[in-house]
């Protein structure tokens, strides 16, 4: 498994979040956020050499990329890069911002190398940024898909059964997180997706 933390100050991060896209070799026309690509570049060559560490020593193991906020962004990146060089995983992100361009979002979501799987949360606003839904064509930002939407109970629900999920596999899907307007947008909610996230850190604040 390769999980990657997110931000502790997410109020500041969503204040400060840049649109600037760079190329990427993942694929062809495949664009990333720049912030985000230094993150996992910085990154790269460890994760990788740990991957084939651990893929020699259990060679029937299945990898699984996984993070929440900044690092589901990151995470992201670091599953389509792994699936690029070869390495089949899988990768589930929280509360994740939008990565890349359409291409990028096609190749992560289309690649048969691995399951994709995105998860939102009732009225988080980081699933928003950067500017997407109607405004994606502003940025040339896209959605990874499929989305799996908690839409039921509040800000602070964790607890959530399978008729509580609904699920969206258009690219910008505007009837699941995208739903939700920008005035009902509760910061609140980035910190719970199936359990508190801020349960394993004992100085998480939102500031």
């Amino acid at each position: 498994m390769v999980a990657f933390r997110g931000s502790q100050s997410i109020r500041n991060w969503i204040a400060d979040i840049e649109i600037a896209l760079v190329d990427t070799s993942i694929c062809s026309s495949c664009k990333v956020h720049d912030g985000f690509n230094k993150a996992w570049l910085e990154r790269q060559a460890p994760v990788v050499a740990a991957v084939n560490s651990a893929k020699a020593a259990n060679p029937s193991y299945t990898v699984v990329v996984t993070g929440h906020s900044l690092g589901a962004a990151v995470a992201t990146i670091a599953g389509a890069y792994l699936r690029s060089i070869g390495i089949s995983c899988d990768l589930y992100t929280y509360g994740s911002p939008r990565v890349g361009n359409e291409d990028f979002a096609k190749y992560v979501s289309s690649t048969s190398q691995g399951s994709t799987s995105r998860i939102t949360h009732f009225n988080d606003p980081v699933p928003h940024l950067p500017t997407g839904g109607n405004l994606a064509w502003l940025t040339s930002y896209y959605h990874t898909t499929p989305e799996y939407f908690l839409y039921d109970g509040t800000a602070t629900t964790n607890n959530y059964v399978i008729s509580d999920i609904k699920v969206c596999t258009a690219f910008n899907d505007l009837s699941c997180a995208e739903s939700i307007h920008l005035l009902d947008w509760d910061v609140e909610a980035h910190g719970h997706y199936f359990q508190t996230i801020s349960a394993c850190n004992s100085s998480f604040t939102f500031k």
